[in-house]
């Protein structure tokens, strides 16, 4: 059934450089904000990439459609959360077990934050924001590809049951 002449359609919030474009190196998308080279800001005018043409954030280090955040389906401050998030990366060596407050760049992750906002005209109002943080310990024995394939499509569950950013 289509949609009544008159109904609008959905915003689409297609301001990001294609996810193709990210470099899928695991260690970059950890450890060095990969992610990040999706928006726009994170490019000078002469760089070379197409104009932006997609609302897939890649928010994992995994890069196929499967892992991909959508960014049509979160409202403005989740949205823009999303997309401050890609500059996230660890500030120091022993960051799985460092204290969380002391492990990140959340310095450098609010002012994109603040930037993001201020370029789409949003009056950031108080949200309150969840972290879960997981520090497992594995046996020396384990199978580290087995984990690798068990945490991949874990977190492709948790994009299909609705996303980890909501």
């Amino acid at each position: 059934m289509d949609p009544p002449p008159d109904a609008k359609a959905p915003p689409k919030h297609a301001d990001l450089y294609d996810h193709h474009l990210v470099n899928p190196s695991v260690q970059a998308l950890k450890f060095e904000a990969a992610a990040s080279y999706q928006l726009p800001s994170s490019h000078n005018a002469s760089c070379g990439h197409p104009k932006e043409s997609e609302n897939l954030l890649v928010v994992s280090p995994y890069v196929e459609r499967a892992h991909l955040l959508d960014l049509n389906t979160l409202d403005k401050p989740n949205r823009l959360l999303a997309k401050a998030m890609t500059v996230m990366k660890p500030v120091r060596d022993d960051y799985a077990t460092a204290p969380y407050k002391e492990t990140f760049n959340w310095g450098h992750i609010v002012e994109t934050l603040r930037g993001l906002a201020t370029a789409e005209s949003y009056d950031w109002r108080r949200c309150v924001f969840y972290v879960v943080a997981f520090r497992s310990q594995s046996r020396p024995e384990i199978d580290r590809t087995h984990l690798g394939l068990m945490d991949e499509k874990s977190h492709e569950e948790a994009m299909e049951s609705g996303g980890l950013l909501k």
